[in-house]
């Protein structure tokens, strides 16, 4: 479909592929063009993407995707509960805030390695965050009861 042997500013869609004038494109789609635009790297492979049909690949149902949040936010809020059921409740806590915070720290591994960061601030970070969290949670809780 592209001739790729072309210099990527010169790339432009096969004749059936081209702008009708008689049809008014919205400023959106101006401003999306304009920036691809700018990059024309981006736009080989965004057209060899939707050539090939790989963007469509890649996308999972909508159901699926929920049942994945169901699935992964009862296992986190499961988590810290759990212990309650199965220890005393000086143990219970404890227990509960040890596998809280080894899961936040993994959770921190996890984003240092996906975003390239590194890792000991990360997982502080993500500790201070889940931590001012349940400040805030407390808070809350206390001004309402």
């Amino acid at each position: 479909m592209y001739d790729t042997t072309a210099p990527a500013s010169t790339l432009s869609p096969p004749r059936s592929r081209q702008a009708n004038p008689k049809i008014t494109v919205p400023a959106r789609f101006r401003e999306l063009d304009s920036a691809i635009g700018r990059h024309p790297d981006t736009r080989l492979k965004l057209a060899a993407a939707i050539d090939q049909g790989t963007a469509e690949a890649t996308r999972q149902s909508p159901v699926v995707q929920s049942l994945w949040m169901f699935v992964t936010d009862l296992f986190a809020a499961a988590v810290p509960v759990l212990p309650f059921a199965f220890f005393a409740l000086a143990t219970a806590r404890v227990v509960s805030l040890s596998v809280t915070l080894v899961l936040l720290v993994g959770l921190g591994i996890g984003r240092s390695v996906i975003g390239r960061r590194r890792a000991l601030p990360t997982v502080i970070e993500t500790v201070c965050i889940a931590a001012a969290a349940t400040a805030a949670g407390l808070a809350v809780g206390t001004l309402i009861s």
